[in-house]
């Protein structure tokens, strides 16, 4: 799906970040423990963004195959 998709991104961003940080500032890398934050910072800023009307609390429990918020077409799979 496409919250996976960019679950997926997100993690390879942060560690891309944390491998560059570790690179540039080796043996000094203190600064990596703030990589951490900032990453923390941003989940706690975009869950903020999910509008409460967009969960369809049955489709995140598995409770039906399809949901009346489903939106996604971009990664979509055949059926």
């Amino acid at each position: 799906s496409r919250n996976e998709m960019m679950n997926h991104f997100g993690t390879a961003v942060i560690v891309l970040a944390g491998s560059l940080i570790a690179y540039f500032l080796y043996p000094d890398i203190g600064i990596l423990f703030a990589v951490s934050a900032v990453a923390c910072l941003g989940v706690v800023f975009f869950l903020n963004m999910i509008r409460p009307q967009d969960i369809d609390h049955d489709a995140a429990r598995g409770l039906i195959d399809t949901s009346k918020t489903d939106t996604d077409t971009i990664c979509s799979t055949p059926t």
